[in-house]
């Protein structure tokens, strides 16, 4: 196991899960990869990149006919958000700052 995890490149199969637009579930299931040692690898890949500035970490948001659907906003993870057009731009700041 520890020489299958020293043989991947964990920097490029996360930028590849991140662009997927899949779960990690699915990501793994896709790529062959064992789904706890792709949350293992990520935590630490995690902890040892620098972190973003809130600014420019964020994704773009779509804001579609706000009269009628409000707030969606859609996370990498396949996850979609929505929110009633009269949502605080402060309460998503905060929200998207959780879910990261």
């Amino acid at each position: 196991m520890q020489g299958e995890s020293k043989g991947r490149d964990w920097s490029a199969i996360f930028d590849n899960y991140e662009q997927s637009g899949l779960n990690q579930v699915k990501f793994c299931e896709r790529e062959g990869i064992k789904f706890f040692e792709f949350q293992y690898q990520r935590t630490k890949y995690l902890k040892q990149r620098p972190q973003r500035s809130k600014v420019s970490g964020f994704l773009p948001i779509r804001v579609k006919d706000s009269a009628s659907y409000g707030i969606e906003i859609r996370l990498p993870e396949g996850i979609s958000l929505k929110l009633m057009e009269n949502t605080s731009v402060d309460y998503i700041k905060r929200l998207l700052s959780i879910l990261r």
